[in-house]
């Protein structure tokens, strides 16, 4: 409830006003606040009917990121649409009887040398990256300065086979293998894990690596409910914080960063697809099947469409998530299908019984269920990958143990 509240008052008091140049707007409508709130605390109520410690923790996660920052925004948005409000709550309500399925796949014996193996790999995979990059290197993009253009360097000079296993390496493999070196403490391995982590994020200076990272950390000790806490302290904080110094000096940056850009920027770029797409649906067209059938009728993917066309900015690629996927490919009912894969998702994630130390991988991959489409997310995110090594190597010795919160 206090991380609720901090991004409503976030938004409300800061946003419109300092950001309304990229299209946030505010205005005070006594329905659909009442509305959103009466449907905030609903659901809720709802995690309480939640039996695995997995999904309850991942369920929260959900809540708080997709559903609470969307109902926040169409609260106080003019003419939002309610179309991914309905995609995530239906995935949230999915969640709570898979939670009840108690089905764990059997267990994997693997080879006892697989971590390094699994090493090996790594660094023949991230030998490219030292090879094709050295000299584009910029230190600075460790403290977040010149990533604007680091990125545009690198859009120039990307090479495909990096673009395609830097999400498998840098965000499932390197970290698996930090966690399983803090685990057996072999410190050596970790380090270098590290350190090829950081140079992949200077290799572009995209800053879901470098924050998957600090989160792969973050989340490291703890059981499941020391984590959604973490996760729950730390909204509450930059949101409360963020409007406190604003207010006092006018700083926007614990605001801009970790509140508008992670939870508000999607919310306001779905508004902007499913506006667009309300009346012209793709039929999943844009996807790699739609491609290999010759539906496609367009040069460009729908995110820079929208970004170059419809917003008006030269080279602007307006990400947006699986749920807007959903809705722009085929309405409501491509909502649905959206949701029912999303949560086969987690199912999977739930029978591999993947332990708890592997948790802040998870929580990118939410993060980029909000930021990508399907395809892109298993492929090029390295979604799929991840599927695979938690089934195979991320699982918690123990039984696994379904609790209640009722």
């Amino acid at each position: 409830m206090i991380a609720i509240f901090g991004l409503n008052i976030a938004y409300a008091l800061v946003i419109p006003n300092e950001f309304g140049y990229m299209g946030y707007t505010f205005k005070l409508d006594e329905i659909k606040l009442v509305f959103g709130s009466i449907l905030l605390i609903s659901f809720y109520f709802l995690s309480f009917f939640i039996k695995d410690k997995f999904i309850f923790v991942t369920w929260n996660v959900l809540f708080i990121y997709l559903f609470a920052s969307t109902v926040i925004h169409y609260q106080y948005t003019n003419n939002a649409k309610i179309t991914q409000i309905f995609s995530v709550g239906l995935l949230l309500l999915i969640l709570i009887p898979i939670s009840r399925i108690n089905i764990i796949f059997p267990e994997i014996k693997t080879k006892k040398n697989i971590e390094r193996i699994m090493m090996l790999v790594c660094i023949f995979l991230f030998i490219p990256f030292l090879v094709l990059y050295y000299n584009h290197i910029n230190i600075k993009n460790l403290f977040l300065i010149d990533v604007y253009e680091t990125r545009y360097i690198f859009r120039e000079i990307s090479h495909p086979l990096t673009a395609y296993i830097q999400a498998p390496l840098a965000r499932v493999l390197l970290p698996v293998l930090i966690v399983k070196s803090l685990e057996n403490k072999k410190y050596g391995r970790m380090i270098l894990s590290l350190m090829m982590i950081i140079y992949i994020y200077l290799t572009g200076a995209l800053k879901s690596v470098f924050f998957g990272l600090v989160l792969l950390l973050a989340l490291y000790k703890g059981n499941y409910q020391f984590k959604i806490l973490a996760v729950l302290k730390g909204v509450s904080f930059f949101s409360i914080i963020g409007v406190i110094l604003h207010k006092i000096n006018g700083a926007v940056l614990l605001i801009d960063l970790p509140i508008r850009r992670i939870f508000f920027t999607p919310a306001n770029l779905s508004n902007v697809f499913n506006k667009y797409y309300e009346n012209n649906f793709t039929y999943f067209s844009h996807s790699p099947l739609g491609r290999l059938l010759g539906t496609y009728d367009s040069d460009i993917s729908p995110s820079r469409f929208i970004g170059e066309q419809v917003i008006g900015s030269e080279g602007l690629s307006a990400n947006v998530g699986v749920f807007t996927e959903g809705y722009i490919s085929a309405g409501y009912f491509g909502l649905i299908i959206y949701a029912f894969i999303v949560a086969l998702i987690f199912l999977f994630l739930k029978m591999t019984k993947i332990d708890s130390k592997y948790f802040g991988i998870v929580v990118v991959y939410i993060y980029y269920l909000n930021t990508s489409f399907l395809s892109t997310l298993l492929l090029t995110h390295g979604l799929f990958v991840f599927l695979i090594i938690s089934y195979y190597l991320l699982r918690h010795n123990e039984e696994g143990v379904l609790i209640s919160y009722t």
